[in-house]
């Protein structure tokens, strides 16, 4: 008999090998299976069913549908990486479908499927125990629904773990700190790294008082923030150009940066380059600064011009050049071509400036677009247009890369800059409105 071709028909595949199964049992073997039509009058009026042909295979047939064993022990089930289980919806309606066939089945008295009569006209299936048939769809349904139910609960499991760790609260002097970091908007995986580390060295420490959360929040800064101040008394010459968008307080910063060094030491003499020929009254603004400062002031056309005049500045001992580019767009692609062009060379140092009231996205992009100048680090203004500082640790990664020389407040050309350290920085993300 295991040689013997049988036909089944349905209307769908599904239910044609449903029928199989019901019959026969898993251990079966498909030969083929097509759409065929059959019935009809002259043509006309034909029905549409699906033709299953299967065989029993040689192996002992099994009473159930093979899936998953779940009566395995718990050693053996963890031992093995479990089978990518099926969605589920498609279990749902798997069940619905067999329960279908189950209803039917039990009310065979009324009449049997066509697709069973067809069969058993052509002598082509033998004759099942009715009982078993239905127990062991009803065992199947039963499994199917246990599936479904541990594909919830695992999921159910896994999004209340995710959430535990995304909503957690520390209590005391961790959870001030968790709190300011909160209240600054820094990003929350950042905000859960930084006091999970700190939460361990905590334990680590002890009941000692010492280091503190803050000094420990000081030190995490360290790892995530570089700095990497000017040298105020500096003993050669350095050529120093500021780049970024328009608006961001390039010349400001400049006039800043002068009267700092001027303020350290009495003696040293600085120069004030500008290439910004675009903006209008951009020429007028830097000279009137060094008016201000009796710092010489160039405004170059060209890039020969420029290697000109910083060689005429360094002729005469000066031992700082200020160069004021032209406000780009980080998306004018053919202006930063030609500004990095201009200042192509590696004895000007580069700098790029970011307003700290931009956006965090418009500050990270304007670091990436920049950084085709192979800049040295970076420079933070307008401080004082923002209370909240959390774009610091957001773009960490960037100012690992470019480190941060100074930050600065406001528009007066005297004072207002800061060389700031990590200890500094740990303060801004204390100092908070609540």
């Amino acid at each position: 008999m295991n040689d013997r071709k049988i036909k089944f028909y349905a209307p769908t595949k599904e239910e044609a090998l449903l029928a199989a199964q019901a019959e026969l049992g898993s251990n079966i073997e498909i030969i083929s299976g097509q759409v065929v039509f059959s019935g009809g009058f002259f043509g006309f009026f034909r029905r549409k069913e699906y033709e299953l042909i299967v065989k029993l295979k040689k192996k002992k047939a099994q009473s159930k549908l093979d899936i998953y064993p779940l009566k395995k022990n718990k050693a053996a089930i963890n031992s093995k990486p479990l089978p990518k289980l099926p969605d589920k919806k498609n279990v749902d309606k798997l069940i619905e479908l067999i329960n279908s066939n189950l209803s039917e089945k039990k009310n065979k008295s009324n009449g049997k499927k066509e697709i069973l009569k067809e069969s058993e006209k052509k002598n082509d299936i033998p004759k099942a125990d009715e009982e078993n048939s239905l127990k062991s769809l009803e065992e199947t349904v039963k499994n199917l629904e246990k599936m479904v139910k541990t594909i919830s609960n695992e999921k159910i499991i896994k999004k209340s773990k995710k959430k535990s760790a995304n909503t957690k609260k520390w209590d005391g002097e961790l959870g001030i700190l968790q709190r300011k970091l909160e209240w600054h908007g820094v990003k929350r995986d950042i905000i859960i790294s930084i006091c999970t580390k700190i939460e361990q060295r905590l334990n680590e420490r002890g009941n000692a008082i010492f280091p503190s959360v803050k000094e420990f929040f000081i030190e995490e800064l360290q790892s995530l923030i570089s700095i990497n101040n000017f040298d105020l008394h500096r003993t050669k010459q350095h050529v120093i150009s500021l780049l970024g968008p328009t608006g961001i307080g390039k010349t400001t910063t400049i006039a800043k940066l002068s009267s700092e060094f001027l303020n350290k030491k009495d003696d040293i003499q600085i120069g004030f380059i500008t290439i910004d020929t675009y903006r209008i009254g951009a020429t007028e603004q830097l000279q009137g600064y060094g008016e201000l400062m009796s710092i010489p002031t160039h405004v170059v056309f060209s890039k020969d011009e420029m290697k000109k005049k910083i060689r005429e500045f360094e002729l005469k001992n000066y031992e700082l050049i200020f160069i004021d580019t032209a406000g780009r767009s980080p998306y004018d692609c053919s202006g930063l071509n030609s500004l990095c062009e201009f200042i192509s060379t590696n004895d000007i140092e580069k700098y790029i400036v970011l307003s700290s009231n931009s956006k965090e996205s418009d500050m990270e992009n304007n670091i990436l677009k920049f950084s085709a100048t192979k800049p040295s680090g970076c420079i933070i203004t307008k401080l004082d247009e923002t209370r909240k500082f959390g774009f610091l640790l957001n773009l960490s990664k960037n100012f690992i890369k470019y480190p941060i020389y100074c930050m600065t407040k406001g528009q007066d050309a005297h004072g207002e800059i800061d060389f700031p350290n990590h200890q500094t920085i740990a303060n801004m993300f204390y100092k908070t409105d609540d």
